[in-house]
């Protein structure tokens, strides 16, 4: 392994400016820069992403390196960097998650607490201090599914639904020998890598304090897309894992999830126009009721899953 404890994968498309920021803070770790790898995987970018990491490279304070490919998605350009990585431990963090100057050394000092072949350590996510926190960003953050995981205990242990690779660690060896990520996946691929690994016996143990600070805002516009992205790819994850879907369809089926459920399909004709009304006032900074959020998540969600299927019967 050449002496490296930790290797650091990071893929990026189109994020150049986010990418250096994550780097520069990377190279200012307290770990210590001989045990310690940085790989770069551009998935295709166009906005000369190539040229910053080859001037970067020159004056990197440990070992960085860079490969490139076609765009393919994340779960391609992370398995180019697990194939490449010589450390113990891999350290998955995204090109617009900040990490605070001790994240790596967080990771080592909990995988020595729990120091077996099977455990993952899945660090906080926060938004940066210097965003604009919108009503639906506190929302998604505090209540909503975005990096739900942060607001558990340190050292809570949780489900593959929590294998969340914008800042997540795990030996080298457990993943090379259990599963790569589904190259199929656009999105969905971390959470089904999640699956898989804990059918081979993966914990997923929460760090509250390996911390990385979220660069970009988002509107409920951008996430409604990004649902129905996920919807549609969520398809093929119950597609290939039936029993998972029927547990959570289960699960929702409660008696408390019945008036909401009501109250969606009578406003559901009206949640585009909902969407854009709420979209509006949170550029204002102006509340409503949480539920609404939700409400608009889970329809675009769904739009997302019959796309999807629609797909799939072609």
């Amino acid at each position: 392994m050449n002496g490296k404890i930790l290797s650091v994968i990071i893929p990026t498309y189109n994020r150049k400016d986010l990418l250096k920021m994550v780097l520069n803070s990377l190279f200012g770790q307290t770990y210590p820069k001989d045990k310690c790898e940085i790989i770069v995987i551009d998935d295709g970018s166009t906005d000369g992403t190539n040229e910053m990491l080859n001037e970067i490279m020159r004056k990197a304070p440990c070992e960085l390196r860079y490969f490139r490919q076609k765009n393919k998605g994340p779960g391609s350009s992370r398995n180019i960097g697990i194939k490449h990585a010589r450390g113990e431990l891999i350290l998955f963090i995204d090109d617009d998650v900040l990490p605070i100057p001790n994240l790596l050394e967080q990771h080592a000092n909990m995988h020595k607490k729990y120091n077996t072949e099977n455990v993952a350590i899945l660090g906080t996510i926060m938004w940066s201090t210097k965003l604009k926190i919108s009503p639906f960003m506190y929302w998604l953050i505090r209540e909503g599914p975005h990096f739900a995981h942060s607001r558990e205990k340190d050292g809570a242990r949780l489900d593959y639904k929590y294998f969340c690779t914008a800042n997540i660690s795990l030996k080298r060896s457990f993943i090379i020998e259990n599963g790569i990520f589904n190259e199929d996946l656009r999105m969905f691929e971390d959470i089904e890598l999640g699956y898989r690994l804990q059918q081979q016996g993966l914990q997923v143990i929460h760090s509250g304090n390996a911390v990385g600070y979220h660069l970009r805002g988002i509107t409920i516009e951008e996430y409604a897309c990004r649902n129905i992205l996920a919807g549609k790819y969520a398809t093929i994850f119950y597609r290939k894992w039936p029993k998972e879907f029927t547990s959570q369809s289960s699960s929702r089926a409660n008696l408390k999830q019945i008036p909401k459920r009501i109250i969606g399909e009578i406003l559901r004709p009206f949640i585009p126009i909902l969407k854009y009304l709420i979209g509006r006032l949170d550029y204002y900074n102006c509340k409503v009721p949480y539920q609404f959020y939700s409400m608009i998540l889970s329809y675009y969600f769904r739009i997302g899953m019959q796309k999807g299927l629609n797909e799939r019967l072609k």
